[in-house]
């Protein structure tokens, strides 16, 4: 079996988070939840994709 490790940048653009993270103030350092920014159901679907992506064939 072989390895392969896919970058974050390419879970996001994969997950179409791209424009999503533009619209947050600090980026992908934006604290969401109760004292930090709201999302949207569609951005938590997506947030929800990314992290079973890159839990996946990401880094671990």
């Amino acid at each position: 079996m072989t390895t392969t490790t896919t970058t974050p940048r390419a879970v996001v653009s994969a997950c179409a988070l791209d424009e999503d993270l533009l619209a947050l103030p600090y980026r992908d350092n934006t604290l969401c939840g109760e004292n930090g920014a709201s999302l949207s159901g569609g951005q938590k679907a997506r947030v929800a994709l990314a992290r079973a992506v890159y839990q996946v064939w990401g880094d671990g």
